[in-house]
């Protein structure tokens, strides 16, 4: 599945995209995939993806376990703001 809404990419080449809100249940829930390409191989990539509201990832491959825990402090800081933007997508006040 692609993500549609581009987030952020940071200096390691981190990049977060998340698509838009689904109902779960009663609540509102978000995917989001963070990708980056491996820097000996282009055609690989390391990848963590789950729903928000949890910032633990469901499926990862080849991040570090330290680095899965920066990934979910950063979705923690910034879980706000996602859902500002998905909401904001939804109703069609952001393309």
């Amino acid at each position: 599945m692609a993500m549609k809404h581009f987030f952020s990419k940071d200096n390691n080449g981190v990049c977060l995209t998340f698509n838009d809100v689904r109902k779960v249940g009663d609540s509102d829930s978000i995917p989001f995939y963070f990708e980056q390409m491996v820097m000996d191989d282009s055609e690989v990539f390391h990848y963590a993806e789950g729903m928000l509201p949890s910032v633990i990832p469901t499926r990862t491959y080849g991040f570090t376990p330290i680095e899965l825990q920066f990934l979910e402090g950063y979705l923690t800081d910034n879980c706000e703001i996602i859902y500002e933007l998905a909401y904001e997508y939804a109703n069609g006040l952001r393309q």
